[in-house]
């Protein structure tokens, strides 16, 4: 696992398009060759976001375990609450990032010795600490 602490979504795609039913980015012509999965599911405002910013990569919004498992398979990506079932049938994932700033209670023995890449949040809430000091 490589930590990099300055990890970010990719920069919004104008041609962008947001299908609900599937929860898939589905941009013209796009061969989805990498697909991101999000587990626990966030809202469609910010699923329609993280679609825009995602260009041609597939985004799967998982509403629950077993299809965040089913997705994980072929994923490149992943946002959300790793777990040692989730990581197990990982087979293509080069990059996990938290939806938190601290890693201490999200690391695990399987994601350390997993060759991905783990990114945070670290950075995201300075300028709220800073207003609230």
């Amino acid at each position: 696992m490589t930590i990099d602490p300055f990890g970010s979504l990719a920069a919004s795609h104008p041609r962008a398009r947001f299908d609900k039913m599937t929860r898939r980015n589905n941009h013209p012509g796009s061969r989805f060759s990498m697909k991101l999965v999000i587990h626990p599911p966030v809202d469609d405002v910010r699923l329609e976001r993280i679609c825009e910013a995602a260009g041609e990569m597939a985004v799967v919004n998982a509403v629950n375990p077993e299809e965040a498992a089913a997705e994980i398979i072929d994923a490149t990506a992943f946002f959300g609450k790793i777990t040692p079932e989730l990581l197990s049938v990982a087979g293509q994932l080069e990059w996990v990032q938290a939806p938190t700033a601290s890693l201490e209670h999200y690391v695990f023995d399987e994601l350390v010795a997993h060759p991905c890449t783990l990114t945070n949040m670290r950075g995201l809430y300075y300028d709220v600490i800073a207003d609230h000091v």
